[in-house]
C-alpha cells in the first residue's frame, strides 16, 4: 500500500526476482541462513549478462561460483567490496576474474566522522550510566 513501493517480495521469491533483474545488489545480513546465498544455482537463475553487486558480507557469496559465472559470461559484470578472506590475498582468483570490480568496504562518510563517532560514544555512555537503551546496538547473534 505504500506509493513508493511497486512490488514487495519475501525471501522465498528471491530466485524469481533475480531471474527478471538486470542488476542485483546484495545487501543482506551475514547470518547462518544466508551463508553462500549466491551460489551456482542463484547465479544460473540470473539473466545472462546481468550485473551482480555485493555490499553485504563475503560469506553470502560462493566466490568460486561467482568467478565461474563471470568466466562463462552468465554475469556481464560484478562489483564487490567484501570477500570471505579480508584482506583479499594477492593470489586469490577474484583478482583475475573477468569484469569483476573490487573496491574497499567502507560505507562511512569521512566528513566529521570522528566528531560524530565521539558524539555517539558520549551519548551511549550517558545512556549506559542512566540504564537507558543504547543507540546503534549490533545484534551479534543475528549477524547484524
Amino acid at each position: 500500500g505504500d506509493p513508493d513501493v511497486d512490488e514487495l517480495f519475501g525471501p522465498d521469491a528471491l530466485t524469481a526476482v533475480v531471474a527478471r533483474s538486470d542488476v542485483v545488489v546484495l545487501a543482506a545480513p551475514g547470518s547462518d541462513e544466508n551463508e553462500s546465498l549466491f551460489d551456482d544455482a542463484m547465479f544460473d537463475a540470473m539473466r545472462p549478462g546481468s550485473i551482480f553487486v555485493n555490499v553485504a558480507r563475503g560469506t553470502l557469496v560462493d566466490e568460486a561460483a561467482l568467478v565461474r559465472a563471470l568466466e562463462t559470461g552468465q554475469l556481464g559484470a560484478a562489483a564487490i567490496d567484501v570477500a570471505r578472506d579480508e584482506p583479499l590475498p594477492p593470489d586469490d582468483p577474484l583478482w583475475s576474474a573477468p569484469n569483476l570490480f573490487v573496491s574497499p568496504h567502507s560505507s562511512a562518510s569521512g566528513e566529521r566522522y570522528a566528531e560524530r563517532a565521539f558524539d555517539l560514544f558520549c551519548d551511549n555512555l550517558a545512556r549506559y550510566v542512566a540504564g537507558e537503551p543504547l543507540r546503534n546496538v549490533v545484534d551479534l547473534t543475528g549477524g547484524y
